[in-house]
């Protein structure tokens, strides 16, 4: 399957995702939000190359780059999951 891959240095990936929950958080045409139950997941697009798409899925369409962040949130504030995607 397919799999988001950061680009950025590992140091900086915690960085990279507080700062999309910052956009998230502001809002914005930047950002599209939908609710799955108890969980918010914010799709972030942070104007910039973040990653790819991994895997055999990403690989054989030529591991597409992409500037859009996955954020899924459950009661509110607690990060369930962050990784990059093509929206």
């Amino acid at each position: 399957g397919a799999h988001g891959v950061f680009t950025v240095a590992r140091t900086q990936i915690l960085e990279l995702i507080d700062e999309a929950y910052l956009i998230a958080q502001q809002g914005g045409p930047a950002v599209t939000i939908t609710q799955q139950g108890p969980r918010t997941v914010y799709i972030v697009d942070m104007g910039q190359q973040v990653g790819y798409v991994g895997g055999q899925l990403g690989a054989a369409f030529g591991n597409p780059v992409t500037q859009h962040i996955r954020l899924v949130l459950e009661a509110g504030n607690n990060v369930i999951t962050a990784f990059p995607i093509i929206p």
